[in-house]
C-alpha cells in the first residue's frame, strides 16, 4: 500500500513538474519519522518502564535470545540491522543527557551520566546473567531516575548529603526494595531464550512454580513495606494536610490503584503461566504498578514541600 501510494506520488511528481516535489520529498520524510518511531516502540514496548537506552544495548547484545523471547524488536524483527542500532544508541546516548540538562539543570545531568555509566558497567561485566545482579540494576537505575524526579520537583543544585538524609529518602529506599525483591516478573515469560543463551534468571534457578510463589510472597511485602515506609514519610504531611480526618482522596485513590495492580500482578503469576501471558503480567500489571509508586513518590514530595512552605510561612 506504502510503495503504491509512494510511486502514485513519484508519477505525479514527474508528470506535474517540479512544483510538487515538495509532495515526495515531505512523504519521504514523513516515512523515515514513521521508521524511527517503530523502532523506538519496538525496543521499549516490552521494557518500556526503562526507557529507551538499555532495551536498545540489550537488544544489540542478545540478538538470538531475542528471536526467541522478543522477535517483535528491531533487530529480530529486520527492522533495523545491528550497525544501525549501534548509530542509534550512539545518538540517544548524546540526546539523553541534553534533554536532561534543559528538562532538570545540572542535577539531572549528572544522574544521567550516573544512569549512563551504570548501563556501561552492567553490560560491560554482562551483570545480567546473574539473578542478583539482575535485579540490582534494576533497583539501582530506578533509584537514580527517583533522585532526579526528587531534584526537578525541588529546582535545586545536587548535594549527595540532602540527597541521602532527607525523608523522601526512605520512600525511595522502599521502592528499592520493591524491585530488587520482585524484578524477576520480567523473566518469567523468557525462560526458553534465557536458558538458551545461558543467563541464570531466578526461575531457572529455583524452579518456575517455586520462584512464582515467592514472587507472590515478595509482592506482598513489598506493598506493605511501602505503605508502613509511606505511612512514616507522610506523618507530618498529614497532620498538616489532613480533612475532616481523612487523608485527601488521590492518596486514597492511588493507594487503591497500587493494591488493585499488586493483586492482580500475585493472580495473573499464579494463574497464567504462558509466556504471552505473562508479558503482559510483567507490562501492564507490574509495570503499571511500578509508574503507580513512582506517582505516588512524586505527591509525597509534592506535599511535603508543600507542609514545609506553610511552616516556614509561620
Amino acid at each position: 500500500m506504502e510503495t503504491h501510494i509512494f510511486h502514485s506520488i513519484q508519477y505525479y511528481t514527474n508528470k506535474l513538474g517540479s512544483d510538487y516535489k515538495i509532495v515526495s520529498r515531505l512523504w519521504s520524510l514523513l516515512m523515515t519519522i514513521r521508521h524511527e518511531i517503530l523502532i523506538m516502540y519496538s525496543v521499549s514496548v516490552a521494557d518500556w518502564t526503562t526507557a529507551i537506552i538499555p532495551p536498545l544495548l540489550m537488544a544489540i547484545a542478545s540478538v538470538e535470545e531475542d528471536r526467541l523471547n522478543k522477535p517483535f524488536r528491531p533487530i529480530a524483527s529486520g527492522l533495523i540491522t545491528v550497525e544501525g542500532a549501534k548509530c542509534h544508541l550512539i545518538a540517544f546516548c548524546i540526546i539523553y543527557p541534553i534533554i536532561a540538562y534543559l528538562v532538570g539543570g545540572l542535577s539531572s545531568l549528572i544522574l544521567c551520566f550516573m544512569w549512563q555509566v551504570w548501563i556501561v558497567f552492567n553490560e560491560t561485566l554482562k551483570l545480567g546473567k546473574n539473578a542478583f545482579y539482575k535485579n540490582l540494576f534494576s533497583a539501582v537505575g530506578m533509584w537514580i531516575q527517583l533522585a532526579s524526579c526528587y531534584y526537578i520537583i525541588l529546582d535545586t543544585d545536587p548535594s549527595l548529603y540532602e540527597l541521602l538524609s532527607n525523608k523522601p529518602c526512605l520512600y525511595k529506599f522502599a521502592i528499592f526494595f520493591f524491585i530488587m525483591t520482585t524484578a524477576q516478573v520480567q523473566d518469567m515469560g523468557d525462560q526458553k531464550g534465557d536458558k538458551l543463551i545461558g543467563r541464570k534468571t531466578l526461575p531457572l534457578l529455583i524452579s518456575d512454580n517455586i520462584c512464582r510463589w515467592l514472587t507472590v510472597l515478595m509482592l506482598i511485602i513489598s506493598l506493605l513495606v511501602v505503605r508502613y515506609i509511606s505511612s512514616i514519610f507522610l506523618h507530618d504531611v498529614v497532620k498538616g494536610i489532613i480533612i475532616n480526618g481523612l487523608v485527601p482522596y488521590e492518596f486514597v485513590f492511588v493507594e487503591f490503584i497500587l493494591i488493585t495492580l499488586n493483586l492482580f500482578t500475585c493472580i495473573r503469576l499464579i494463574i497464567y503461566r504462558m509466556p504471552k501471558q505473562d508479558s503482559f503480567t510483567y507490562q501492564i500489571c507490574y509495570g503499571g504498578f511500578y509508574c503507580t509508586l513512582c506517582l505516588y513518590y512524586g505527591m509525597c514530595i509534592n506535599k511535603h514541600i508543600e507542609l514545609k512552605d506553610i511552616v516556614s510561612v509561620y
